[in-house]
């Protein structure tokens, strides 16, 4: 996190960088002791530039019960940007189903307000094909 951090610092306007916050696609759990781990310094990047903190599909909790355990280590005031994994191969499909992003989109924090104001799609662009671009572009 210090790499972020010091890139953050090096830069005089960094509010149209992205920085990927490091997760584990396999356990949900340790995506969230990273957040525990560096909140502090995710706290201050979410303030300088654009932090996104990826939901995985997971064996651990429903990405939305992710989403309100990060909400509840970082608290319900900060700015990020949800990552939503959207990449299959053969050994794996990382998709966040349609159903999952929006209950993601529909979270909403303990004063009533939508918490997910922005959100980014993972390995989905103009060239990926089948319905889940589909799913993804009508949500």
């Amino acid at each position: 996190m210090t790499q972020y951090t010091n890139l953050v610092s090096s830069i005089a306007d960094a509010s149209s960088l992205s920085i990927v916050i490091p997760d584990c696609p396999h356990s949900q759990d340790e995506s969230l002791k990273v957040i525990r781990t560096y909140k502090n310094s995710i706290k201050w990047l979410a303030k300088s530039c654009n932090v996104i903190i990826v939901f995985h599909k997971g064996s651990d909790w429903t990405p939305l019960d992710h989403l309100r355990k990060v909400t509840k280590e970082l608290g319900e005031d900060i700015n990020f940007t949800v990552g939503i994994p959207c990449r299959t191969t053969s050994q794996h499909d990382w998709r966040l189903p349609a159903a999952d992003i929006e209950k993601l989109f529909n979270y909403k924090v303990s004063v009533g307000n939508y918490f997910v104001k922005k959100a980014h799609y993972l390995a989905l662009s103009e060239f990926t094909r089948g319905q889940h671009h589909i799913d993804c572009m009508n949500l």
